[in-house]
């Protein structure tokens, strides 16, 4: 019965260590809304980009998102030559859950130089290529 006692309570104890950090998954669960809020918002943007292009320079005001959404951050859009891009600031671990939430796809990145100068650096971006 003691080996028993003494078992459970191994296994008690190893249970606690293995609890993850609460900070750790707030920052996670945080980090997986905004990717969820950016995507959706990208989502919503490359779709009226598709069906209506903007002029070069402009951007799309009035987007068609899922009923009730709201905005997590600035996330902007603007059409450069023929190329539209969706942008707005997030951290590496939140392009990191938006790079998941999209399977790994390299057509999101963060701004370092390599896109155009509307573009804020540190900003995440996505950015797909619009026949006119």
């Amino acid at each position: 019965m003691k080996v028993v006692a003494v078992f459970f309570t191994v296994l008690g104890v190893l249970a606690l260590l293995a609890m993850p950090d609460t900070e750790t998954v707030r920052e996670n669960a945080s980090a997986e809304a905004v990717a969820v809020n950016f995507v959706q918002y990208r989502t919503a943007a490359n779709k009226a980009a598709l069906a209506d292009p903007p002029a070069s320079g402009e951007r799309i005001e009035e987007l068609d998102t899922v009923e009730g959404w709201q905005s997590m951050r600035s996330w902007d859009n603007r059409m450069d030559g023929n190329r539209f891009y969706v942008f707005g600031p997030a951290s590496a671990h939140e392009l990191l859950k938006i790079r998941e939430l999209l399977r790994g796809s390299l057509a999101v990145a963060i701004q370092d130089g390599a896109f155009p100068s509307f573009i804020p650096a540190g900003a995440v971006v996505s950015v797909i290529e619009v026949n006119t």
